[in-house]
């Protein structure tokens, strides 16, 4: 069995492939496709900004909007907890991710745009059809 070495909030590289290896930053849990790292880079591409950034407890606001949406895609679309999103995100408990998936829904239902956007970021993480 590969030893896996932490190198990243997002990714593990297998030591004895060199390959990234698709679990979870938290669980070591095995995932398809590692679906957390392609939310978070599908998030940060609709924002332009990095994934490193999303990870940080401050930011300017697309960094702040972006690391919303992808807590609610997270938690929406793949069913993660609060609290295991707050551990993810460094987060010392789990109302900030709370906040985050109201802000989120509050702004779909205010800004048809922000909707379309929050819907083309999980069609670019492969959540839904049409994907890259």
């Amino acid at each position: 069995m590969a030893t896996l070495t932490r190198v990243s909030p997002v990714t593990t590289m297998s030591r004895s492939s060199g390959e990234p290896a698709t679990t979870c930053p938290l669980c070591h849990r095995p995932q398809a496709a590692n679906p957390f790292g392609r939310i978070l880079q599908a998030s940060a591409d609709a924002f332009g900004v990095r994934v490193p950034q999303l990870l940080l407890r401050r930011g300017q606001r697309a960094v702040t909007l972006a690391r919303h949406v992808a807590i609610h895609l997270l938690s929406d679309r793949l069913g993660y907890s609060s609290v295991h999103l707050a551990r993810l995100f460094g987060h010392a408990d789990h109302t900030s991710i709370l906040n985050s998936r109201r802000r989120v829904l509050a702004l779909v239902r205010e800004r048809p745009g922000f909707a379309a956007l929050v819907a083309d970021t999980a069609r670019g993480a492969g959540l839904i059809g049409g994907g890259s």
